[in-house]
């Protein structure tokens, strides 16, 4: 206990108080970490909120199917966030970011509030043999970008005469083509979505 300015008294004890609250916050860190529901409901009769409890809970509502269903038959605004998904799934499926794609995903389903599932799943579109579907317009439009021209078969080189400068040339292209087919993309199927959202038939499945 210490007097400070304006004769209030505390009566906070900086070693007992400070570790007690330290005890307290790492109890309930290891509780949301452990499987089950960490704090018993006082009422039981109403449903469970899906997207509170541990860890795991939150984890399983949102990747789960239920929050999916939850997006399609939600308000506006959940439909819009589901469309998104299905955009930037679509995105990440024309983007040559592999490696680093799915996690690219997850992060930006946690920031914009999309589902992941979605996201992940139409980016895995991009895998053989779909993935040439993503490439060759991604590389036509990437030249066309670069060069102000159609690409030919000529302007390809061989297997047996490529170069390294080459190789740079054709992932510049690709990239560049990339972002804009990816954008396309993602813009056509996400309205795409919107107005399929709209027919009372999806809504209620």
């Amino acid at each position: 206990m210490y007097q400070v300015p304006g004769g209030r008294v505390t009566h906070f004890r900086k070693g007992r108080d400070s570790w007690g609250s330290l005890l307290l916050h790492a109890r309930l860190i290891t509780r949301s970490l452990l499987p089950g529901d960490p704090v018993g409901r006082v009422d039981t009769t109403r449903p469970r909120d899906p997207a509170v409890g541990t860890i795991f809970h939150r984890a399983g509502w949102w990747l789960g199917p239920g929050r999916l269903l939850s997006m399609v038959r939600g308000d506006v605004r959940s439909r819009e966030r589901f469309a998104a998904s299905v955009g930037t799934g679509f995105f990440m499926a024309t983007v040559p970011l592999y490696g680093i794609k799915t996690a690219t995903c997850l992060w930006l389903s946690a920031r914009f509030r999309l589902h992941p599932a979605v996201v992940i799943a139409i980016s895995s579109l991009s895998t053989p043999p779909l993935g040439f579907v993503f490439l060759f317009p991604s590389v036509v439009v990437g030249y066309l970008l670069l060069h102000g021209a159609m690409p030919t078969v000529g302007a390809l080189p061989g297997w047996s005469t490529v170069t390294l400068a080459d190789i740079r040339a054709l992932l510049g292209e690709w990239i560049v083509g990339s972002v804009v087919v990816g954008a396309v993309l993602a813009m056509f199927s996400y309205v795409l979505a919107r107005l399929l959202l709209r027919l009372p038939g999806v809504r209620s499945v």
